[in-house]
Formats: C-alpha cells, sequence, structure tokens
C-alpha cells in the first residue's frame, strides 16, 4: 500500500482498498445477501432523537433492515489479506474484525446523520447492489464533539447540506473512521438495495 493511501487516511479518514476479490467470490457474497434478505431484521428509530452513547459514538433516526453475515462474507473479513490491506492503509497494527454483514434498503428507508460505535475504528463497506448511489459524510467534523454534529442536525436536517458525497461503488471496497466522522444515507428511491460492511476495532 503506498505512503499516499496512508496519508490520506491520516489526512481525511479514508480508504480505497484494491481490487483482491475475485467474481466468483463477489458472485458467493451477492448471493449469500440475497439469501439471508427474507430473514433481516428491523431497524427502526423514528423517534427523532439522538442519543449520544458514552462510548462516543451517535445514534441517530434510522429505517432500514440488517442480517449479520454468513461464511462467505465472514471468510473474506477473517483473511490475512483483508486484514493485511486495511492495516497498511490505515497504519493501524491492532485491527480484528467486529461487525459484519448486509443492510437492506428499500424505498424510503435512510439513516439519520450518526456515528458508528467504537467498534468501527474503520468501517469497511461496498455495494452488492449497484443501485445505492451514495452516502453523505463530513470528514471536516472527525473528532469533534457530539454535541458539534447534533449543531449541525438541528441546522441543516438529518442530511446535512454541508456535506460531502460518499460513492457507494459495485463491488468495490472503500472504508472510512465510522467512528470518528459523521455520517448518513439520504432516503432510498428504489426497491432493494443491499450494503455490505466489515468494521474493524482497534485493540490497541
Amino acid at each position: 500500500m503506498s505512503d499516499a493511501v496512508h496519508q490520506t487516511w491520516i489526512d481525511s479518514g479514508f480508504i480505497e482498498l484494491p481490487d483482491f476479490l475475485d467474481s466468483q467470490t463477489w458472485d458467493s457474497i451477492e448471493a449469500e445477501a440475497h439469501s439471508l434478505e427474507p430473514d433481516a431484521f428491523d431497524r427502526l428509530n423514528e423517534n427523532e432523537q439522538f442519543d449520544d452513547r458514552r462510548d462516543g459514538s451517535l445514534v441517530s433516526p434510522q429505517r432500514c433492515r440488517a442480517h449479520l453475515a454468513g461464511p462467505a462474507l465472514r471468510e473474506i473479513a477473517i483473511s490475512r489479506e483483508f486484514n493485511r490491506l486495511v492495516s497498511a492503509a490505515t497504519g493501524l497494527r491492532g485491527l480484528v474484525p467486529a461487525r459484519l454483514g448486509y443492510k437492506y434498503y428499500t424505498h424510503g428507508d435512510f439513516m439519520a446523520v450518526h456515528r458508528d460505535d467504537v467498534k468501527c475504528a474503520v468501517t469497511v463497506s461496498f455495494g452488492v447492489t449497484s443501485n445505492l448511489d451514495y452516502m453523505g459524510w463530513m470528514p471536516s467534523l472527525r473528532g469533534e464533539s457530539n454535541a458539534t454534529v447534533i449543531e449541525h442536525a438541528r441546522r441543516e436536517g438529518y442530511f446535512p447540506a454541508s456535506g460531502q458525497r460518499f460513492d457507494i461503488l459495485h463491488r468495490k471496497m472503500r472504508g472510512f473512521d465510522g467512528y470518528n466522522i459523521p455520517h448518513w444515507r439520504p432516503p432510498f428511491d428504489r426497491q432493494l438495495g443491499i450494503l455490505g460492511f466489515v468494521c474493524f476495532v482497534d485493540l490497541n
């Protein structure tokens, strides 16, 4: 992994991983995600309140469904190659996969501006389907207090207009500092979109 990639993580909390999975592996992940969809559980929080958690995360209103990873994605998440790539890109040497699975978005589903929990020192995500478009994020607020993030939401709404676009690419892994950088997903306008994710906790 180049020094430039590592510097991008330091500067903005973002990494773009090289294509290290072959098409057959991607096919297996896609088939797994679709097979688990009927049993996905609701992630529903529509009470319009923000929850500033003790671990530093920020929980916000959301509506979607999710399912834990099956063996196809789990095998990738625990692989030495994946860990090596993420560690080299971030400079974090104590990374262990802590949360992994799929999120399912149907028409109207959303996630308001939030921060991931402490298990997500690096949040790696990818489009299982090709229709996820983008999420919003605000790297300029990396490490700022949750009170500051909430104040932005009060001024600009659940999906702050001052944020930036973070494209979710089909079968392409991109990572970011999900614990420190506020991010969100605007209301989905299609029938079904599937996002895959692997969150790494840093044990160092």
